[in-house]
């Protein structure tokens, strides 16, 4: 079971995840525009500190015992998340277009903090 209190670390874990997918999934189309140079030399530093923070998050969760176990597309519109944790498996239903815009804002911050973008 994963505690109320858990939830958030969660949360913030599978944008991690489906912001380094979007991104590295993106970054391989990146050799067809004119100056993908200096594009894949912008996302970078992105990259890095995204997956920098991942890691520590899915540390905090290995501690208590929780991983990322599946995910399985339910329709165009949902998707269940599995997670392991101690003693159950936990199955997690998210609307595909809020994780859509929770990615793209988490992203649009980490670009500012990073200061790659006024």
């Amino acid at each position: 079971m994963i505690h109320y209190s858990e939830r958030p670390l969660v949360h913030e874990f599978l944008l991690f995840e489906f912001a380094i997918r979007a991104l590295e999934q993106d970054f391989s189309l990146l050799s067809s525009f004119k100056m993908h140079k200096l594009y894949a030399h912008m996302l970078e530093p992105l990259v890095k500190s995204l997956r920098e923070e991942h890691a520590r998050c899915k540390k905090l969760l290995a501690n208590k015992g929780i991983r990322l176990e599946q995910f399985i597309k339910v329709d165009a519109y949902f998707c269940d998340i599995r997670f392991a944790t101690m003693g159950e498996d936990v199955m997690i239903r998210y609307a595909n277009q809020a994780l859509k815009m929770a990615v793209e804002e988490l992203l649009l911050k980490k670009l500012k903090n990073e200061s790659l973008f006024p």
